[in-house]
């Protein structure tokens, strides 16, 4: 067997074990997320040594310039102070640090992206086309009249309720672009996944792993599982003869 066919068949039963949970709830979708997480948490623990090693690089080639990279280093020992309740204090060190160190770096960044950045994208004014020119009125339309939609200071009446209920049609019509943008997004992957499956040879797994469900859900009728293994028959859910009576 080729290294692709094995890679094939392997993408093939990894597909068709984590779409098996639209069926139902199933020892195959369990397995696969299983190896999934673990998988990702391995993943993201190597990438890390392996920044750490990059990022010491230049200490073990330059010791005499880059020293005070030990100094990073001793602080970043000092996180682990924190299951020590005598040492406790020395975790408060890296800690404070870290938090003005993202404070100090990201104020500008946030106040810009987060108020001057929107305040300008939604104000444009007149555009190059009268197309354009509409959509930036209806963008700053929908964006005052949104807000105001969660002005509670005053009770919604006259022109403040006309326009919170203009707000709250815009966020609707949001609410709405998101949710169908997200569901077209899963959708994609999902034609894309069961497109690959339709390839040679990933598709000869499909039959199987039909065949291996109908097959469990007949063990499951007949109880053989429960006669054959306990500890099979609990991992694929199969009742006791207590409970198939009820």
């Amino acid at each position: 067997m080729s290294v692709e066919f094995a890679s094939a068949i392997g993408l093939a039963l990894v597909v068709l074990c984590a779409y098996s949970f639209l069926y139902k709830e199933n020892p195959f979708y369990r397995i696969m997320e299983s190896i999934y997480v673990g998988s990702g948490v391995g993943w993201g623990l190597a990438t890390s040594l392996f920044r750490f090693n990059q990022t010491l690089d230049p200490l073990y080639k330059n010791p005499g310039v880059y020293w005070w990279y030990t100094v990073a280093i001793f602080l970043g020992f000092f996180w682990y102070a924190y299951w020590s309740k005598k040492y406790f204090f020395l975790y408060r060190i890296p800690l404070s640090y870290g938090i003005g160190l993202s404070i100090g770096t990201s104020l500008y960044g946030a106040v810009y992206s987060t108020f001057i950045a929107q305040v300008t994208a939604t104000f444009k004014g007149m555009g190059a086309t009268p197309l354009e020119t509409l959509n930036n009125i209806l963008i700053a339309v929908g964006t005052f009249t949104a807000v105001l939609f969660f002005y509670f200071s005053r009770e919604h009446t006259g022109a403040l309720g006309y326009a919170s209920k203009i707000g709250r049609y815009f966020i609707l019509i949001f609410l709405g672009s998101a949710f169908g943008n997200t569901i077209m997004g899963r959708t994609a992957l999902v034609i894309t996944m069961t497109t690959e499956l339709l390839k040679y040879p990933q598709w000869t797994m499909i039959p199987l792993v039909i065949a291996i469900f109908v097959v469990v859900e007949l063990l499951k009728k007949i109880g053989y599982l429960r006669e054959f293994s306990p500890t099979i028959a609990r991992a694929f859910e199969v009742p006791a003869k207590s409970e198939a009576r009820d």
